[in-house]
């Protein structure tokens, strides 16, 4: 799972260790995932995603209205 949470940041959690250790059941009251669709989970996809996660992971928590909203920052 990858998230990104006020006073934490981005974060990635390992599903079974996200499970066995009741980490979602204290924090959430439920969770819902979507799978990615329309994509090829081949070798070129994961070294995209995991050198994505990596350079995200640890990045402050961020939300503002022109986030929302689709604009650029300014």
């Amino acid at each position: 799972m990858f998230e990104s949470l006020h006073g934490k940041g981005v974060c990635k959690w390992d599903w079974q260790t996200l499970i066995n250790d009741d980490y979602w059941q204290k924090n959430y009251s439920r969770i819902a995932f979507r799978r990615l669709m329309g994509v090829e989970r081949d070798a070129n996809f994961n070294k995209i995603f995991k050198d994505f996660m990596a350079e995200n992971v640890g990045k402050n928590y961020r939300l503002n209205a022109s986030a929302l909203l689709g604009k650029e920052d300014n």
